[in-house]
């Protein structure tokens, strides 16, 4: 439906286990679904299925300084590398509120350090000016990528 839409890319995919979304085994390296339309996953760290997308949203906020920047630092020699951020990691005049459903803990995790999101984006960003929609114009790239369709399991009877 995205790429019918007339998108060329997209970011959408979390390839780790978590408590909100994800899909685990999709690859943690940009690919194409069978649409054409080129994933960038959000950028991963850790080991095995415990693996966080540090370089974005509240994780970004969230996560120790250090860490944040030694994630930034492993990734700058990688092609295609970029942040995420949803214009409430930003907003720190929104008040306090908790959604029908989310658990406390979750809500104040949703709040929690926003006056560093800005600060955060820009100690992570190279802003050597590239886009993803200028890396997906490039053929050689989006030639190499790996195709990636996610998994069906048949029911058990």
């Amino acid at each position: 439906l995205i790429a019918a839409a007339g998108f060329t890319y997209s970011s959408s995919v979390l390839p780790a286990w978590n408590p909100q979304a994800g899909l685990r085994d999709a690859p943690r390296t940009p690919f194409r679904w069978s649409s054409g339309l080129v994933e960038f996953p959000a950028p991963v760290f850790g080991l095995g299925p415990v693996a966080a997308p540090l370089l974005g949203g509240a994780y970004l906020r969230l996560a120790p300084s250090l860490v944040v920047k030694a994630a930034a630092h492993r990734v700058r020699h990688r092609p295609a590398q970029w942040t995420y951020a949803h214009p409430y990691d930003f907003d720190v005049d929104e008040p306090f509120f908790r959604r029908d459903g989310q658990g406390l803990v979750f809500s104040k995790l949703l709040f929690a350090r926003r006056r560093l999101m800005l600060k955060r984006v820009l100690e992570v960003s190279d802003r050597s000016g590239a886009t993803l929609a200028t890396i997906t114009r490039d053929a050689a790239f989006v030639g190499s990528l790996p195709h990636y369709e996610i998994p069906t399991h048949e029911a058990e009877p």
